[in-house]
């Protein structure tokens, strides 16, 4: 006993002051007015005229501690909230904050928690409600009213990308509530879908009396590529307490699912085999192609109902089909036998309203097919030669190797590998070409990618073999050869040279953002009322370089009921590297459209981007004051729930479940007076008993 040195501690204990946490909502809903006063109003009254009698009872230690949530929790001083009035959280988490709140060490002293809230939870928090610590009571005061009178454009169910001339499906949750009390009952409410402030679609829906959510579907197709400016609305209803709820914009970005390509032939031959059999199996290509096998001046010995080959369809595809097209190839095509003439204007307008334009060599092509002096003769890169050329001065045979320009080699067509240096190494490896059309030379404006490397045009310069070239908003490419397919028997088949040259040449023609001399970069398509815009400009010249010190106009417009309505227009001066850094803004909620114009060596540019500055938050699409939330939260806690007007003076609150030790002191048995006689005696006491009887 000795040797284990017994003791008894003394301790002086003393309960920790019980904490109760109130917590006010501070998300924008509260704001919102049920009746003369907002929900903010309501709240803050509760918190200074009622909040102080919970420690007014001085028998027992309460400490309270404030804090404020919206999209988190955060603690405050009693007297901020009111100070700042900051009711501007675009989030209500109740079930976050509650969980971060018991999961504070520092507050393992709570004995209970009362929140002051409208109940517009949009946070789901009702599924997180179950898993709160059991023995604490919650205590929840209602600041709202039931019966706003609101229609709301609910969340969208849409993709942010989709596909041009490809059906896309618009789902939209339209909300209305207190439809009684402002007799809405039975009324007819259309929905509209715009696009770019243009109708594409308008669906009703009739009024309920215990109806909240009405669905609504769009069924509509993009009819072409970039970013595009959708709204959601509904009219403003009388009586209506919020109206910046009532439409609901976004940004749809459309892409390409598959380029629709359309190839005329003037005969079979191998380069027409070639690229037909390439476009056929590449999947991001629809194509429809054409060519001849028989012509109006062939002699028919039978009725032309028994006939297996059909006549072109001139009429179907330049007129009716033309617009569906991305890009059309017209290889080695001389129109005149198909009574095509009356079509060339059509091709031309289709290639200056965007399309894309492709002609290839070959002895029925350019001045041979007779398109100089033409509608598409005009449009092409190179100046032709006249039609009174002889024959024989109009074609140039014998094998050459393509000889590429300064410009070609930073030109994305030409980028057959991604290093300038492995490009140039490819190229002069590749198989000889053979034949090309004579032309006249490079027109203004055009670039030459590759020339010959010895014959000139009637000028001296380099013969121009691909070249390129815009036409209004539309580009065209020509390739004075018809023996590129030889490109498919390269040494290194995992380069697919002619393969990639036609990608890059598609890509380029059909407007990809990579290919553009001209670029705008937004950091993202939707902003709040008040940021700031940083809007990145990027010029460049038509080597692909960065070129510096060239000036833009940038205008920003405004989408208003059915049109853009210009709001600021600026010049804007890029540095030495081509690029110019913005901040735009702050704008007032809506959507815009930045647009940037500018001439490039000579060509010119434009570049759009779009914009919308959200109208409302989530608080305010789902204004209406809930108290279904607060009157489960309190069931499942055991505790009560209260409307703004009752008094928390008399709320239970659970004890005070930990204890603090001041001081202590412990007191050894073995080093006392009568604990040592008493141990001397014992051993006294047994050596006498046992010499007594006889042990010893």
């Amino acid at each position: 006993v000795l040797f284990l040195q017994p003791a008894v501690r003394q301790e002086s204990v003393s309960l920790l002051p019980s904490h109760v946490a109130v917590l006010v909502d501070s998300s924008q809903s509260m704001q919102i007015s049920d009746g003369e006063r907002s929900r903010a109003e309501i709240a803050l009254e509760v918190l200074h005229n009622q909040v102080p009698a919970l420690t007014a009872d001085h028998s027992t230690s309460r400490v309270v501690d404030l804090y404020r949530f919206g999209d988190r929790l955060a603690a405050i001083a009693p007297d901020s909230l009111r100070a700042s009035a900051d009711f501007s959280d675009d989030k209500t988490d109740l079930g976050e904050a509650l969980h971060k709140l018991f999961a504070d060490d520092a507050r393992r002293a709570l004995s209970g928690v009362i929140v002051i809230s409208d109940g517009a939870d949009n946070a789901s928090s009702e599924r997180r409600v179950s898993d709160l610590p059991t023995g604490v009571p919650i205590h929840t005061v209602w600041v709202g009213k039931s019966g706003l009178s609101d229609l709301a454009i609910g969340p969208l169910g849409i993709d942010e990308f989709g596909f041009v001339r490809t059906a896309m499906k618009l789902e939209v949750d339209l909300r209305i509530s207190g439809q009684t009390a402002a007799q809405w009952v039975g009324r007819e409410v259309p929905v509209w879908l715009r696009q770019d402030g243009v109708v594409l679609g308008t669906e009703s829906v009739r009024i309920e009396a215990d109806r909240h959510n009405y669905p609504v579907t769009f069924s509509f197709s993009p009819d072409r590529v970039g970013k595009h400016l959708v709204e959601v609305s509904a009219p403003v209803l009388p009586s209506e307490t919020i109206v910046d709820n009532n439409a609901r914009s976004f940004v749809l970005k459309v892409l390409r699912d598959k380029t629709r390509v359309l190839l005329v032939a003037g005969r079979p031959s191998w380069d027409e085999r070639f690229l037909r059999s390439m476009l056929k199996h590449d999947p991001n290509i629809d194509l429809i192609s054409f060519f001849i096998l028989r012509t109006p001046s062939d002699l028919e010995l039978v009725p032309p109902e028994e006939l297996s080959l059909i006549p072109f369809p001139t009429e179907e595809l330049f007129r009716q089909q033309l617009p569906s097209f991305d890009v059309i190839f017209l290889q080695n095509f001389d129109y005149a036998p198909y009574g095509m003439g009356v079509y060339l204007d059509e091709i031309r307008r289709y290639v200056e309203n965007g399309g894309g334009l492709a002609m290839l060599g070959g002895d029925q092509a350019f001045t041979q097919g007779g398109y100089a002096g033409t509608p598409v003769g005009d449009l092409l890169p190179i100046e032709l030669l006249p039609a009174s050329f002889p024959v024989d001065k109009l074609v140039a045979l014998g094998p050459f190797q393509l000889q590429l320009t300064p410009e070609g080699e930073r030109h994305p067509v030409m980028a057959l590998r991604p290093s300038p240096v492995d490009n140039r190494a490819l190229l002069s490896q590749l198989p000889p070409l053979s034949g090309t059309n004579l032309v006249a030379g490079l027109r203004s404006g055009a670039t030459a990618l590759a020339t010959h490397p010895t014959l000139r045009d009637p000028s001296g310069q380099p013969l121009p073999v691909l070249s390129v070239g815009d036409a209004g908003k539309g580009r065209v490419l020509t390739l004075t050869t018809d023996s590129l397919w030889r490109w498919s028997f390269a040494a290194k088949e995992q380069d697919h040279p002619y393969e990639r040259l036609w990608e890059n040449a598609i890509r380029w023609l059909v407007h990809d953002p990579d290919s553009s001399l001209l670029r705008l970069h937004l950091e993202r398509s939707e902003f709040s009322p008040g940021q700031v815009v940083n809007l990145e400009l990027e010029t460049l010249g038509t080597d692909y370089r960065p070129q510096g010190h060239a000036q833009a106009q940038l205008t920003i417009s405004r989408l208003g009921s059915d049109r853009l309505e210009p709001l600021d227009a600026k010049t804007v001066t890029t540095s030495s590297d081509g690029q110019s850094r913005l901040e735009l803004g702050p704008y007032e909620p809506g959507s815009y459209r930045i647009s940037a114009h500018a001439t490039l060596s000579g060509r010119p540019q434009e570049a759009e981007e779009a914009l919308v500055v959200r109208a409302s938050s989530r608080e305010r699409q789902e204004p209406e004051a809930r108290d279904d939330l607060l009157r489960l939260l309190a069931q499942k806690s055991n505790g009560r729930f209260l409307e703004s007007g009752d008094s928390l003076a008399d709320l239970p609150f659970a004890a005070p479940q930990v204890e603090e030790i001041s001081r202590h002191h412990d007191v050894e048995w073995w080093s006392s007076t009568g604990v040592f006689a008493g141990a001397v005696f014992s051993l006294l006491a047994y050596w006498i008993l046992r010499r007594r009887w006889g042990f010893a």
